[in-house]
């Protein structure tokens, strides 16, 4: 008959993997579940062998880094996950009938485009900047999300574009934009800073962690490159002509869609995805 383990022998390999910094809650439950089995399925071969026998026959599978591989495996294979289901929902605003939203939007915003481009770019700016703020905020607000990996590099992609605007001498609206994309990225880096003084590696979700990395930036960082590329002229350039316009008109459609999707459709895909698939860790979301 096999062998179930103990809670004092469950609770040593939580104590082990933790050990052996695997940060993630929910890899930990997995871990320790796959290694539970696999010394039960010793034990069960080996009547004589004791736990912690088959446990270091059971980790001896491992390669040298320890869990080191798997977590990096995982951390890849989540990324993906969250990648292809956000790719599989935004492809349903190109298939009838979110197409007739996708395609008045376009229809607009390349008409506005061509015949007022500052004024529409401006609150696309704008836009942008608010959305990110309410991300950042909304991602602050997750008690179960781990703030130390986003330290540095996350506030920079809110303080570069900000300098970059702020730097410009197109318009005043966009260098107030990006004193206020400056200002957010400043308190974002003061507000990572002091809570990684609080940070607890044990309260730190992989599902979680890899959903707020799978948020794109493609999107409005492409609505600052054609401003540098064209040395501040592309405004002018867009107005009265159909290829500029429209271009542009594509890309501010694509941020519009990806901002209409992750409001109304990311945050409840994630909500659905801890009730269903993470119950026993009581996440709430």
């Amino acid at each position: 008959m096999r062998r179930q383990l103990t809670s004092d022998e469950v609770q040593y390999l939580f104590d082990l993997v933790r050990d052996r910094e695997v940060k993630y809650i929910d890899v930990q439950h997995e871990l320790v579940d796959h290694v539970a089995s696999a010394v039960e399925e010793e034990m069960a071969l080996n009547n004589t062998w004791t736990f912690v026998q088959a446990l270091n026959v059971v980790l001896g599978r491992f390669p040298i880094t320890g869990f080191a591989y798997f977590i990096q495996e995982k951390e890849k294979a989540m990324k993906a996950y969250w990648r292809s289901r956000q790719w599989a929902h935004l492809k349903t605003y190109f298939t009838f009938p979110k197409i007739m939203m996708t395609l008045a939007t376009f229809a607009s915003l390349w008409t506005i485009l061509f015949w007022a481009p500052m004024i529409l770019s401006a609150v696309l700016y704008i836009g942008v900047f608010l959305m990110s703020t309410w991300a950042i905020a909304d991602h602050d607000n997750d008690p179960s999300s781990s703030k130390r990996s986003y330290l540095i590099w996350e506030p920079l992609l809110v303080i570069v574009p900000g300098v970059i605007l702020l730097l410009t001498e197109v318009s005043m609206i966009f260098r107030l934009t990006g004193a206020l994309m400056l200002l957010q990225g400043l308190i974002f880096f003061l507000v990572r800073f002091r809570s990684v003084h609080d940070f607890d590696s044990k309260r730190s979700l992989l599902v979680l962690s890899s959903f707020y990395r799978s948020f794109w930036i493609a999107g409005p960082v492409s609505l600052i490159v054609p401003l540098l590329g064209t040395d501040g002229k592309w405004f002018d350039m867009m107005q009265g002509s159909m290829v500029c316009s429209g271009l542009s008109a594509i890309v501010c459609t694509m941020v519009v869609v990806y901002i209409h999707a992750m409001v109304t459709h990311f945050k409840p895909m994630l909500r659905q995805e801890l009730q269903q698939k993470y119950p026993h860790l009581r996440i709430a979301s």
